[in-house]
């Protein structure tokens, strides 16, 4: 192909579909619930329970923007986290997109950081696009693996 062809170029809407992840992770692990929140529709949900039960965990599904940006935010006050996207994969149409990716993520108690969990993770979500914005509406996160301290998740 030559250079200048640009026809087979990766569609910049997949870029602002895959940034709503990316708003997810940096929200986390930044502890801003301000940019945390610009990542979900008001009627999002969050489903864990596919990677929690995997692991012997037990956390809820989450529903509602609010108490989303709530649940994850108070992971920021007692751990320290970094969220890495690779490989997503979008599919669009209009105002509607799916997003699947994997998204690895390192879990530190704050006040111990010989304490750590790593886990690789398959994200599914399903997205709408808001007032020029992707958000997540229903996010399915399954384990692939972990390394560490489990329990470093739940804060315990």
């Amino acid at each position: 192909m030559p250079l200048h062809d640009t026809s087979n170029l990766f569609p910049i809407e997949h870029l602002a579909v895959v940034d709503a992840l990316y708003r997810f992770g940096a929200g986390v692990d930044h502890s801003d619930e301000a940019l945390l929140a610009t990542a979900f529709s008001d009627d999002a949900v969050v489903d864990v329970t596919p990677f929690s039960r995997r692991w012997g965990l037990e956390f809820p599904v989450l529903t509602g923007r609010e108490t989303i940006v709530g649940f994850l935010g108070a992971t920021g006050e007692r751990q320290t986290t970094t969220h890495v996207v690779t490989n997503p994969r979008v599919t669009s149409d209009g105002d509607a997109a799916t997003l699947s990716a994997l998204v690895e993520a390192t879990h530190l108690i704050k006040s111990d950081h010989s304490r750590r969990c790593r886990t690789m993770n398959w994200y599914a979500a399903e997205l709408v696009l808001k007032v020029g914005l992707w958000r997540i509406r229903r996010l399915v996160i399954d384990g692939a693996w972990f390394t560490g301290d489990v329990q470093v998740l739940t804060g315990n």
